[in-house]
């Protein structure tokens, strides 16, 4: 049949996208969420010079580039001898659990020796003057909510929740686990803050 028909369609499966290619050398893997804030960089500096292989777990890659400069993230070699290499995982929002477990994340996760948590609130100046934390990003959101959604994704990319290959129940789990500061009440924060500025002096 002539004329300008569709092409028939082709019978080649498509290739799957091929995999960003891991950079490891060898020695313990750590994953930091919070590598691009101001703990997480020193974190992250301290545990590549003690031999770690270092996956930062962030939202994008270009403040990795401010950061960490790009030869930590493309070069081959470690930046000295003995030294661990810099890698990353992007998507990532611990305050949106289903990006801690999907992608590449329960696969690092299952492959880390130690998780980092150096997670902070994120805030500026707002939209009507002064200075405040942003919507979603609060102390609450970030540093409680979001912390306990990194401890559930590292939970389930570690098989918890199984016990002898069968799943254990959320009545279990739950009698596991150990509620120390609740934020349901007035009264619940009110309780946390008194210790937060003990922590803080």
């Amino acid at each position: 049949m002539s004329g300008g028909g569709l092409p028939p369609a082709s019978s080649k499966a498509l290739s799957p996208p091929t995999p960003k290619p891991r950079r490891r050398t060898g020695g313990p893997v750590s994953v930091v969420f919070g590598a691009t804030g101001r703990a997480g960089r020193e974190i992250v500096q301290a545990l590549l010079k003690e031999g770690h292989d270092v996956i930062a777990a962030v939202r994008n890659e270009s403040k990795l580039n401010d950061v960490f400069g790009s030869y930590a993230l493309t070069g081959t070699t470690p930046a000295a001898s003995g030294q661990g290499l810099l890698d990353y995982v992007t998507g990532v929002d611990v305050t949106n659990a289903a990006t801690l477990m999907e992608g590449d994340v329960p696969d690092v996760l299952k492959e880390a020796a130690h998780v980092v948590v150096a997670l902070g609130p994120v805030g500026g100046l707002q939209p009507g003057g002064g200075f405040g934390f942003f919507p979603g990003l609060t102390s609450e959101d970030v540093d409680y909510k979001g912390v306990v959604k990194v401890v559930d994704a590292v939970a389930a990319a570690m098989g918890a929740g199984k016990k002898g290959g069968k799943k254990v129940s959320m009545e279990e789990e739950e009698e596991k686990r150990q509620t120390l500061f609740r934020f349901e009440t007035p009264e619940d924060v009110a309780k946390w803050q008194r210790l937060d500025d003990v922590i803080m002096g």
